[in-house]
């Protein structure tokens, strides 16, 4: 069946970040000013830190290569990398040092020679324009879904993208934003549908962890987060560098216990605008519930009355409810002011 209208996917441009490696201030800036008035893959492309990137930057002039493929970028914080291992296509400015062999590079200054770039490296940037596209037609729709969902998103007999709520969302190398317009979206049975080889995959709770923080307009936040209690249903299934201190912040204050919207702002500064957005996000991913009996502490609770007194005594203590929060993976060495 097709579990929705056909409509725009996207309800302006899909935004992709860019990290300015190794730049000084005045040239990061210039560029950061240049890639705001760049339109190239019909994106919005925004300057952004090293953790949710999309495309890393460098200053050529600053990079020496040391062979077998590793880069180093001098400046006050000296970075080593080796591009063909990043998760991301990696580019640089010129001039380029003779040491330097890449076929991504382009003037600083020249618009066109930033357009001519981006549309080289299309190949691995549209599918992320297509992840958030995807989700956005969705939202747009007022689909509803459950992590038991598979939808598949055909045009004609061509398949472009695959979207399965509880693992990964994978889209054709070769699709745009521009092909989900009058797409169908068919539900699948989990087995039944199976992404092509070629095909861009990511998980799709951060696809939908990205979208929620990228887009112009935050998701929709049902009206009921900000008057009922809010519990913490799950910590996010994402990397720490994925969320921003103030985020991390609120899943550590909900895994204490319930709050309320406003006694969560109270506790982290936050205004009204910006709470709603970070909510919003992890109501997308599913990490937050105004019904205590789908909480994580209830879970938690059914999970200990399940055990004798005997087995209780034999096993010890029961484990803290914040492992995830203090685990190596996600505690977080400092916090920004």
């Amino acid at each position: 069946m097709d579990p929705m209208t056909a409509g725009a996917p996207c309800a302006g441009p899909c935004t992709l970040l860019v990290t300015l490696v190794g730049f000084d201030p005045a040239p990061a800036r210039r560029l950061a000013a240049l890639l705001d008035d760049c339109s190239a893959l019909g994106a919005r492309w925004r300057v952004g830190g090293p953790g949710t990137s999309d495309l890393w930057i460098v200053d050529g002039e600053k990079a020496r290569g040391l062979g077998h493929g590793l880069v180093e970028v001098g400046g006050a914080h000296p970075v080593q990398l080796r591009p063909a291992d990043m998760p991301h296509p990696v580019a640089f400015t010129e001039p380029l040092h003779e040491s330097i062999s890449t076929g991504h590079h382009f003037d600083p200054a020249s618009m066109n020679g930033l357009n001519v770039l981006l549309t080289q490296l299309a190949r691995w940037l549209s599918p992320r324009l297509v992840q958030q596209a995807l989700v956005a037609h969705l939202i747009a729709n007022g689909a509803s879904f459950t992590r038991s969902n598979v939808i598949e998103v055909r045009q004609g007999q061509r398949l472009l993208a695959l979207v399965d709520f509880a693992g990964d969302t994978a889209v054709a190398a070769d699709a745009t934003p521009a092909d989900l317009r009058g797409a169908d979206w068919v539900l699948r049975e989990r087995g039944a549908a199976f992404a092509p080889p070629g095909f861009r995959s990511a998980s799709t709770e951060q696809v939908l962890w990205h979208f929620a923080n990228r887009s112009d307009a935050p998701p929709p936040l049902p009206g009921r987060y900000t008057r009922l209690p809010i519990h913490l249903r799950r910590v996010p299934a994402l990397p720490v560098r994925e969320l921003s201190d103030r985020q991390l912040q609120l899943v550590r204050e909900l895994a204490y216990g319930p709050h309320t919207f406003v006694e969560l702002a109270q506790r982290t500064g936050a205004g009204p605008s910006a709470l709603r957005r970070d909510l919003a996000a992890l109501y997308l991913v599913g990490a937050i519930t105004c019904d205590p009996g789908r909480s994580r502490a209830t879970r938690d609770r059914r999970r200990t009355a399940s055990f004798t007194q005997e087995e209780l005594s034999f096993i010890g203590a029961r484990p803290s409810t914040l492992d995830e929060l203090t685990a190596p993976g996600f505690a977080r060495p400092t916090v920004s002011a």
